[in-house]
């Protein structure tokens, strides 16, 4: 079964969930597989989730795809919500993981340098188009070398 649609998150101010007293009859329909149901708590909770996962994101667009991600994810996820928390909390945690998955993966990327073969013969020739990391860079390189080396080191 697809997962409704959370293009609704609209930009601009933080808007508070709306909890009505028919949420939880909401999420429990939603959970028995009643898409009208998870699409009203979508309705609901777009704008708020959208407004709290833009902090995290490096733009718009990135937000609006973790806003979507997180509600396909609690789509998925809904067996597993015992209810012992308001659902926007729920989505809210789910929302912000996501946000954070993407930024530390994010800053993997630009972490990692690739420098070709060529250029490390023409870096080594003397050649300084190729530049030397810098003292950040050096820090990193040396945090990522013990990372690989302390678990290389300690087996027998």
């Amino acid at each position: 079964m697809g997962a409704p649609s959370a293009s609704s998150a609209t930009r601009g101010s933080i808007a508070k969930p709306r909890v009505t007293e028919d949420e939880p009859a909401l999420v429990a329909r939603a959970r028995n597989g009643d898409r009208a149901a998870f699409d009203e708590l979508v309705r609901r909770h777009a704008d708020g989730l959208y407004a709290v996962i833009v902090r995290f994101c490096a733009d718009r667009d990135e937000a609006e795809e973790v806003t979507q991600e997180a509600f396909l994810r609690a789509w998925r996820g809904l067996p597993a919500f015992r209810g012992e928390a308001r659902f926007f909390t729920w989505l809210y945690r789910i929302g912000v993981n996501e946000a954070r998955r993407r930024a530390d993966g994010r800053r993997r990327r630009q972490d990692v340098v690739v420098v070709s073969l060529d250029e490390q013969r023409e870096h080594a020739s003397g050649d300084r188009s190729v530049q030397p990391l810098d003292r950040a860079g050096r820090r990193r390189a040396r945090s990522a070398r013990s990372r690989v080396q302390e678990p290389v080191a300690s087996r027998p």
